[in-house]
């Protein structure tokens, strides 16, 4: 058996904490939540011209 990435383990963690709230739409709200984080830093790259190589994931 493996052990999943920190992240995925960290999203597990996350869907548990907010199941109390969400019951069973706390998994699509999490994955929704990374996503949207990716959304902001890609548009806040473009905004202020931020020279990088920007990677998301491995």
């Amino acid at each position: 058996m493996t052990t999943p990435a920190p992240s995925r383990r960290r999203d597990k963690a996350m869907e548990k904490q907010f199941r109390r709230v969400l019951d069973k739409d706390a998994p699509e709200f999490v994955w929704n939540l990374r996503w949207r984080g990716h959304d902001i830093i890609r548009k806040r790259v473009e905004k202020y011209a931020i020279r990088c190589d920007l990677k998301f994931g491995r």
